[in-house]
């Protein structure tokens, strides 16, 4: 008869309902067919339901709540945001250029280009109707260029 192994059957019972027969008796360096006997013998598995799962703390639960949002709709929102943000910002930086565009010097006109673009895109003036501008007057006043502007939104001179 083969010599008893000194060995706490509990502790291996524990392994093999977290782990599997397989496993437990790869991690203490036992014979697979000794722990798999044992099981048997002992119906170590016939009462296993299922490993047993560690505890989650509450941060890490499901939610199931009405709070929910979706990661797509979260991004979705987000963008929604960063666009208004956005429009806001870039709004105001067109004013800044506008409002420098009316006493620019001739070779900054590139800047004043650039500021008007920047406008179109944040106001939409692309989906407006046009609007046609004139010029009534242009002068030079210690080298810097000066345009008197009308705007008419349907194309009429200003009455």
């Amino acid at each position: 008869m083969p010599k008893p192994l000194n060995v706490n059957r509990e502790e291996i019972r524990q392994l093999v309902l977290v782990h599997g027969v397989r496993e437990a008796a790869r991690l203490t360096n036992l014979s697979f067919s000794t722990i798999g006997a044992w099981s048997r013998r002992f119906g170590w598995l016939k009462t296993a339901h299922t490993p047993i799962a560690p505890v989650l703390p509450a941060s890490m639960q499901p939610t199931t709540h009405a709070a929910y949002v979706a990661p797509a709709d979260a991004l979705a929102a987000r963008l929604g945001e960063d666009e208004k943000e956005t429009r806001i910002s870039l709004s105001k930086a067109a004013r800044n250029l506008a409002k420098k565009a009316e006493t620019a010097e001739l070779n900054e006109a590139p800047f004043v280009l650039a500021g008007a673009k920047v406008s179109s895109l944040v106001h939409r003036w692309e989906s407006q109707p046009a609007q046609t501008c004139s010029v009534s007057s242009v002068r030079i006043e210690n080298g810097v260029v000066v345009i008197n502007q009308q705007f008419n939104s349907d194309g009429n001179s200003p009455a």
